[in-house]
């Protein structure tokens, strides 16, 4: 086997989804219908995020109450919601972390959320809102620090944002020589991780001619972002002649191209006209510089 030069490395992205009815990968994942109302909810799936009344985006001027309350926390957060001395979600989550509120009927016309820290009974948040279908309720509507990501309906329907997968960064030494990884890093929707901080390759781990080992990284992959767009950027240094070698290599994928079309729905008679049921985001949710990391 001839080489082109002592220190080569190459670095490749995979996405791969746990569960994959396509067979496509991560380029199967289309942008969900929005619309969680007017159906009769029965499930929902927030995503935790730290953040204060005035950062709630929703359409529930009448049902929507929020009040921030002063609290000291640096760890997990218990969410409380109840409605007249029923509990439906007693659950822990960190930032970026999920609630689930679920019932067998219904969901009732108002809820109220109360936010701890994990091992306190100390207020930092508590708000109601109406989570039945009978109120606006959209994918993406934030409620205080709860931002709606999947509702389910009573007949079994669900719009999700949520794709679970994992991301695996294939390393290969197309080299003459051994070199030893000195930087492994990735950015995913403009965020930066270090994959060699607690990944499964060590720092300095050397790599002989021909070896090839993956990192994987567990990922919740929003469909709701609208894209996901992806970098993996690695730095090799050669032990025979002290010299770096580089690769980086690139994943995009455009969900919005795959977004649901406009379903015709007849109005009631004896109207005889048609409306549009728009599956599309309610606000610029997600304009790339709006976006989280994935």
């Amino acid at each position: 086997v001839t080489y082109d030069k002592p220190c080569d490395v190459q670095v490749d992205i995979e996405c791969k989804l746990d569960d994959d009815p396509t067979g496509m990968g991560c380029n199967g994942i289309s942008v969900p219908c929005f619309e969680c109302s007017p159906k009769n909810i029965s499930d929902l799936t927030f995503t935790f995020e730290e953040q204060g009344c005035i950062d709630s985006e929703n359409n529930q001027v009448e049902d929507f109450q929020c009040e921030d309350f002063q609290c000291s926390n640096e760890g997990k957060f218990r969410v409380l919601c109840e409605s007249e001395g029923t509990v439906f979600c007693n659950c822990t989550a960190a930032e970026g972390g999920l609630i689930v509120i679920t019932s067998q009927i219904i969901l009732p016309d108002s809820l109220t959320c109360t936010v701890y820290p994990e091992d306190s009974n100390e207020k930092c948040q508590e708000f109601s809102f109406n989570p039945s279908g009978t109120s606006e309720l959209n994918l993406k509507d934030s409620f205080g620090s709860l931002v709606i990501d999947a509702c389910g309906d009573t007949e079994g329907n669900e719009n999700t944002c949520i794709n679970h997968g994992e991301f695996i960064y294939t390393i290969t030494n197309s080299g003459s020589s051994n070199f030893e990884i000195a930087v492994l890093n990735r950015t995913c929707n403009g965020k930066g991780k270090d994959l060699l901080q607690g990944g499964t390759i060590p720092p300095n781990t050397v790599f002989p001619p021909g070896l090839s080992a993956a990192v994987q990284e567990s990922a919740r992959i929003d469909a709701c972002a609208g894209y996901l767009e992806k970098s993996v950027y690695i730095e090799g240094l050669g032990l025979l002649d002290g010299k770096p070698c580089f690769d980086e290599d690139r994943l995009l994928i455009d969900f919005l191209s795959k977004a649901p079309s406009l379903v015709p729905t007849p109005a009631p008679d004896p109207c005889n006209v048609t409306l549009d049921s728009v599956c599309a985001p309610p606000d610029d949710s997600w304009l790339p510089e709006n976006q989280t990391d994935c």
